[in-house]
């Protein structure tokens, strides 16, 4: 999860070298605490099947409309318009929309934080909340459930996302760190996966992917993947980490930026579904071979 909630602090954390995941520790404690994220979703025999999980109630999603991107010098970044909510079970009340970003790799074989049965896919998305009652994004980082956040993993087609089109076609205004740019007001719900009312999904408590790792956030991970082209993905894959002054040739491309896995210790990954991963079809499913 992108890290626009980090306090001000002298190290410029990073994905690479000695401003890498290794480092981040010496500034921000939590990163070494026992519920990090992201985690590997372990085989099925190894997760609890919770049977009052039942779908996400999403409140709003229709409504809402993407209206900036940002390019942050960690992620892709876009904020959203309107009010928009989830809760369920298990999300003890109402949790606010506030931003979207991604993660992805320099090629398809990696790029997701999290990874499921061992594999990992070549983007991953995180629609961050934050409850409601708690105020603001910042306050409730304060709270052990402050933060929800829906992730979904992308796999490769050979045929263009036409929902994805249109906000790629913004990145020429996003390729420097810094950068922001408004869109034609894309529906949140064209981002998503097909029937994205009734998913499947697992559930764990975690913490935020990047400084400073604070551990508040209710993750919940989809099994429904978004489709997108190899073309498609290059557009995330030719933005840089750096301010556009700073580039020097072709270096400071924004590559591979997410944190790697991390202990599950003690904690019970919930799902809340039944059956097998195995028994889906490939267009339901994140498990199935490509």
């Amino acid at each position: 999860m992108s890290g626009q909630l980090s306090k001000v602090n002298t190290f410029h954390w990073g994905y690479h070298g000695f401003s890498g995941p290794s480092y981040w520790v010496h500034d921000y404690m939590d990163c070494a605490g026992s519920m990090q994220s992201p985690i590997d979703i372990p085989r099925e025999e190894e997760v609890e099947y919770a049977e009052n999980l039942g779908y996400i109630e999403f409140y709003g999603y229709d409504d809402v409309r993407v209206h900036s991107v940002r390019n942050n010098g960690h992620s892709l970044q876009v904020d959203v318009s309107g009010d928009s909510y989830i809760a369920g079970v298990g999300l003890e009340g109402l949790y606010k929309v506030s931003q979207l970003h991604f993660h992805w790799g320099v090629t398809s074989d990696s790029g997701s934080e999290h990874t499921i049965h061992g594999k990992a896919f070549p983007m991953e998305m995180h629609i961050v909340h934050y409850k409601e009652q708690y105020g603001s994004i910042i306050d409730a980082v304060g709270y052990s459930d402050g933060l929800a956040v829906l992730s979904f993993m992308f796999k490769v087609s050979p045929y263009d996302n036409l929902y994805y089109s249109k906000f790629l076609g913004k990145f020429s205004n996003v390729q420097y760190s810094g950068e922001s740019t408004n869109t034609s007001h894309m529906r949140l719900s064209e981002m998503l996966p097909i029937y994205w009312q009734y998913m499947d999904y697992f559930r764990y408590a975690g913490s935020l992917t990047t400084p400073p790792c604070s551990q508040v956030v209710i993750w919940t991970i989809f099994t429904r993947p978004i489709y997108i082209s190899e073309e498609q993905l290059q557009y995330f894959r030719n933005l840089y980490s750096i301010k556009k002054q700073s580039i020097p040739g072709a270096y400071g491309y924004m590559s591979d930026n997410y944190r790697p896995i991390q202990p599950l210790n003690d904690r019970l990954v919930f799902k809340n579904f039944q059956f097998s991963l195995d028994v889906l079809d490939e267009d339901e499913n994140v498990f199935e071979s490509d």
